[in-house]
């Protein structure tokens, strides 16, 4: 069986959570994993290298635990920077090999206008500060996507 794992790329408020939310409704044999939920229950408000590491570390764990359990996984965090969606997406693929798995990779990155996201944004529970927005719109501006080893590439608009 060869297992799917989608890995979302996008700012806040680029519409991620809600595709993703639906997604895995609608694909039950699917599995949504989010860092800021992970966050939200292992450390809430309390953003730190050591908890950032940890909070990696849990989505990995997760992320093989599906693999053992033959799973597909929808990975559902902004992976906006080069380095560390490199990183996720090369940790995949050697868990997979360790375990004799079969997976595929793809890509969905979330074109929404930035504007949109940030109208969005302002219209949240849980607002994310406006620079951030434009740090990571600036981080994901700047992805070499052919540079990343994934199978499959789509683009998701609003």
């Amino acid at each position: 069986m060869k297992l799917n794992v989608k890995i979302c790329v996008g700012i806040p408020a680029s519409g991620k959570s809600t595709f993703s939310a639906q997604y895995v409704f609608d694909n039950p044999e699917t599995k949504r994993i989010n860092k800021d939920c992970l966050r939200e229950m292992f450390n809430p408000g309390k953003v730190t290298k050591v908890n950032e590491n940890f909070i990696r570390m849990s989505r990995m764990k997760l992320i093989e635990l599906c693999m053992i359990m033959d799973r597909h996984v929808l990975i559902d965090d902004t992976n906006c920077i080069q380095e560390r969606l490199d990183e996720l997406i090369s940790d995949i693929k050697i868990a997979a090999s360790a375990m004799g798995k079969k997976v595929e990779i793809e890509i969905i990155d979330f074109q929404t206008d930035f504007q949109t996201c940030l109208e969005r944004n302002r219209n949240r529970k849980k607002v994310v500060e406006e620079r951030f927005l434009y740090f990571m719109q600036k981080s994901k501006d700047n992805l070499d996507f052919k540079a990343l080893k994934f199978h499959t590439y789509t683009i998701k608009k609003d």
